[in-house]
């Protein structure tokens, strides 16, 4: 079992809590849910937590980027194995695949 700090418990909520809020009030579901180590790549998600980020001056959009590429996120946020990752709003294996991350997004009341 790996044991957190206190203060890594807090950065993950806190990013966390960041890129729900953003999916639910800001980022249009019809391009898809950036997920995986590299979603911070998306230009449009890029874009929009360096703005969301810049609003708290003690995070940095570089700590968001080490987080992510550590595997930080939840369940919305990873790869799942049944979808591509949504790298530019575009998959791999083209619309169909958007298509699903779409129903995902949806579950989540967004």
């Amino acid at each position: 079992m790996v044991h957190r700090t206190q203060e890594q418990r807090d950065r993950d909520n806190f990013f966390m809590d960041l890129e729900n809020w953003l999916l639910g009030h800001k980022w249009d579901s019809r391009v898809g849910v950036p997920c995986g180590p590299r979603r911070h790549l998306d230009h449009l998600w890029g874009t929009f937590m360096r703005e969301e980020i810049a609003e708290y001056p003690r995070k940095t959009y570089e700590d968001y980027c080490l987080w992510v590429e550590s595997g930080g996120g939840d369940d919305w946020f990873q790869p799942d194995p049944e979808f591509q990752v949504v790298v530019n709003s575009v998959t791999e294996n083209g619309p169909s695949e958007s298509t699903k991350n779409l129903r995902r997004i949806g579950q989540a009341g967004g």
